[in-house]
């Protein structure tokens, strides 16, 4: 009994961890902007998104995002997840750029069984060329769900009286993420594409999908200089 309860759980939060991934920045532009973003990909299912940053200028340009996504479905509001975080280059060597992202997550899954929400957070990094009018880098990152809200189904407690509802520490799943990120850069507009492979944090075990896809659309609105 007690492993089909956490057989059950484990499924949940591999479905509700999402690879969170919103603005792709070409950082061969050195205007401050504001940036609006939409996308669409393959993680999990079919996920849509929007995102808003603001890019900085400088040796060390960052930008700080905003994003939100859900899955394809019936009933969008069941699922989804918020990111909100900062990405920073963080060296520059010629056309050379890598750069460093930190994430904070909430996500929410729910099914016949179970509504799971939890917070998380995500650190990536990428290495890559980056020219004005286009850019490619390699991608790794790592995304874990840190604390979890189980309340589970009037069936499902009729089933397994004896489980229980509420927040679960510690960390219940984590997922590392390596590929490409690409694009290309006119004027204002700037079209991103990101693939690569999932697998589990031990290593051992892929989800269903055990791979991700997005291909993004970024506008910029440059900041005027003040003088």
């Amino acid at each position: 009994m007690k492993s089909t309860i956490s057989c059950i759980i484990y499924v949940c939060i591999a479905l509700c961890i999402h690879h969170a991934s919103a603005q792709t920045i070409n950082w061969a532009n050195p205007a401050k902007a504001h940036v609006v973003n939409a996308h669409i990909g393959a993680d999990y299912g079919v996920v849509y998104g929007i995102g808003y940053g603001y890019k900085t200028g400088g040796s060390f340009p960052l930008a700080a995002k905003l994003g939100f996504s859900v899955p394809s479905g019936k009933q969008l509001p069941d699922d989804f997840a918020a990111q909100y975080g900062i990405e920073m280059q963080v060296l520059q060597w010629h056309d050379m750029r890598a750069t460093a992202e930190v994430q904070g997550i909430y996500r929410r899954f729910q099914n016949d069984l179970v509504t799971a929400k939890n917070f998380g957070a995500k650190m990536s990094v990428s290495l890559g060329l980056y020219k004005s009018r286009w850019f490619a880098a390699a991608e790794a990152g790592f995304d874990k769900a840190i604390v979890t809200h189980f309340q589970h189904s009037a069936s499902y407690e009729e089933e397994f009286p004896q489980v229980k509802n509420g927040w679960y520490r510690p960390p219940t799943g984590g997922n590392f993420n390596y590929g490409i990120r690409t694009g290309l850069s006119i004027k204002s507009n700037v079209l991103a594409l990101r693939l690569g492979s999932i697998v589990a944090e031990d290593f051992k075990s892929r989800p269903m999908l055990p791979f991700y896809i997005q291909l993004g659309y970024n506008y910029e609105i440059p900041t005027p200089a003040k003088h």
